[in-house]
């Protein structure tokens, strides 16, 4: 995963990467679309789109449902991370409360339609933002059960390579040094219950 400012300066590096399939899947994090111009707002769709296994990243109270709607149709893959209280999440919480609230609200609400409307793709959800956006008042039950993944630590586990350790989630404070084997730090997780 890089930032959309990463992509944008390395974005020929990136696609040699992709095409001699170093990188498979390529996570952008983007936090909105900066220039209402739209020459530019197309220009970066189709720099998205040369990659075909680009997943954009947005979190749930960042991005803004207006930058959404200029990204729908395109065929793009969207993952809607929550937004963490946690780490560099407390301290822009603590001054932009009141945004980051009113855009949770906004996606809340227009939630149905960017799924029924097929905006994206694809459209994902970690289980922060699944439980922040409600997402299961979406599905059927039978949905649900068939891509609901469960809890942290069942399927999944978060891996943190710039500090070197691991934990249940992203938001755990209980974390534990890498290990060799991916399969030994998964059944540490699973062994935490």
């Amino acid at each position: 995963t890089v930032n959309h400012h990463t992509f944008n300066k390395n974005i020929e590096f990136l696609k040699l990467l992709c095409d001699k399939k170093l990188i498979y899947g390529l996570g952008v994090s983007i936090d909105g679309i900066y220039d209402d111009d739209e020459e530019n707002v197309n220009e970066l769709i189709y720099r998205f789109k040369r990659f075909p296994n680009l997943v954009l990243h947005v979190i749930n109270g960042i991005i803004s449902v207006e930058d959404l709607e200029l990204l729908k149709g395109n065929g793009l893959k969207v993952l809607i991370l929550g937004y963490k209280r946690f780490g560099r999440g407390v301290d822009f919480f603590g001054y932009s409360a009141l945004g980051v609230l009113c855009s949770q609200n906004d996606l809340y609400n227009k939630l149905p339609e960017i799924v029924d409307d097929e905006w994206f793709t694809t459209i994902s959800f970690d289980n922060l933002a699944i439980e922040q956006l409600e997402v299961k008042r979406l599905m059927s039950d039978e949905e649900w059960r068939k891509f609901y993944m469960g809890e942290d630590g069942n399927f999944t586990f978060y891996i943190d390579v710039v500090n070197n350790q691991f934990a249940k989630c992203s938001t755990s404070t209980k974390r534990y040094d890498l290990m060799d084997d991916v399969k030994t730090m998964f059944n540490v997780i699973r062994d935490e219950g």
